[in-house]
């Protein structure tokens, strides 16, 4: 029995309005995404790579507009998903976007722990020592020492930095 596909996109494209007219960043991209299979999105600077995976977060600026035949995750259709019900439901708890800048995403002052306890806190309904646990578990998962928690971006590397918010 072969697996069912986790994500199914089917001709997703996308478009920008600017002064200069219409500009087609994605074009008619389709692909599936298997449980357990690393996925990779390549090619040069300024290919839609970054639009692609904000339009299937919802994250495109005001002047960008998808489309699409299909946007599936498990089986659940998210092209005809409430607004509201993906924010709730999949933004950051299913789908997820990991920068490539990961030290702009961590505040400096704070702690690395913190915030992603915070972060947990903010999507979850654990309470504060259930998310630390969490946190523990996660990093010991990304090949981090869960007392690195109590650093500060600055002290991690970039690459810790990248499994950090992964």
């Amino acid at each position: 029995m072969s697996q069912s596909p986790r994500l199914e996109v089917r001709n997703l494209s996308v478009r920008y309005q600017t002064r200069g007219g219409e500009v087609h960043a994605v074009n008619q991209v389709s692909f599936d995404v298997f449980p357990n299979e690393v996925f990779g999105i390549a090619g040069e600077s300024g290919c839609g790579k970054s639009t692609l995976i904000r339009a299937l977060m919802r994250l495109l600026p005001e002047n960008g507009v998808s489309d699409a035949d299909l946007i599936q995750y498990e089986g659940q259709s998210l092209d005809r998903m409430s607004e509201k019900k993906f924010r709730e439901q999949v933004l950051w708890s299913k789908i997820a976007l990991v920068p490539q800048s990961a030290m702009n995403s961590l505040n400096p002052v704070y702690r690395v722990g913190d915030q992603i306890i915070e972060a947990i806190r903010n999507h979850t309904s654990q309470e504060k020592h259930e998310a630390r646990s969490r946190v523990e578990e996660l990093f010991d998962v990304v090949g981090l020492e869960s007392d690195l928690m109590d650093s500060y971006p600055h002290e991690f590397s970039g690459g810790m930095r990248q499994r950090a918010m992964i």
